[in-house]
């Protein structure tokens, strides 16, 4: 009995705090009257920032709570010397670029200015980028290899069209003079199908949150008992 109060009450509690945030993001000044009531009469938008603001501490918190066991785990498998020697090895690079990275973040707060040229963003701009471009060639010819496996399997239309699209990629990326047509379709793939599908795609996430939130709100979705 306890527990199903309990459980009504958090989803009472849940959908309240929904709506109101949902009201006072919506409801705006050009709905006149409307308005003048949400905001003056029940200061609707005044608890839905205030609901946003302890949203966004709460998830700092937890950032703040992974990084910390994240750290928490590395020391323990250095001090009690687990795993095999290359996992304690990565465990003790892990926990010194994360110490020098606070050291140097706080050193630079201290003494820089955001005009100077500090080392993280140095870092950031040449070692950070330098390694996310390396992944990124990493995982392109990984999809070439992969769409070869595929040719081998079973020979398709949609295969065949998927091996053409990734070969033309490909071709259009390098520096090779001489390339307008190819160069132009490569624009042309871009600006117009794979913008619509990014489009189309970011339309479909939108639409399921809301109709993840919506269902949150009805009380439908429990998952934050």
């Amino acid at each position: 009995m306890r527990s199903r109060l309990g459980s009504v009450l958090s989803t009472v509690v849940i959908i309240t705090v929904g709506f109101i945030t949902l009201v006072g993001l919506l409801v705006g000044p050009e709905l006149g009257d409307l308005w003048v009531v949400v905001n003056n009469g029940l200061r609707i938008p005044l608890f839905a920032s205030l609901f946003i603001q302890i949203a966004v501490i709460i998830v700092t918190l937890t950032i703040i709570l992974g990084l910390v066991n994240l750290m928490v785990v590395h020391i323990t498998r250095l001090r009690r010397g687990e795993g095999r020697l290359l996992n304690r090895v990565n465990s003790g690079v892990l926990l010194a670029v994360f110490i020098l990275t606070l050291a140097i973040y706080f050193v630079e707060r201290v003494t820089s200015t955001p005009s100077q040229q500090t080392i993280s963003r140095v870092l950031l701009e040449n070692v950070l980028v330098a390694i996310e471009s390396a992944l990124a060639a990493l995982l392109f010819f990984s999809l070439v290899y992969g769409a070869s496996r595929i040719l081998r399997a079973e020979v398709s239309l949609s295969r065949v069209l998927f091996i053409a699209m990734v070969v033309l990629v490909l071709v259009a990326a390098l520096p090779i003079p001489g390339l307008g047509i190819v160069t132009q379709f490569y624009n042309w793939m871009l600006l117009v199908p794979v913008n619509a599908g990014a489009r189309g795609l970011l339309i479909g996430i939108g639409l399921a949150t809301a109709l993840t939130g919506l269902r949150i709100l009805f009380g439908q979705d429990k998952t934050y008992h």
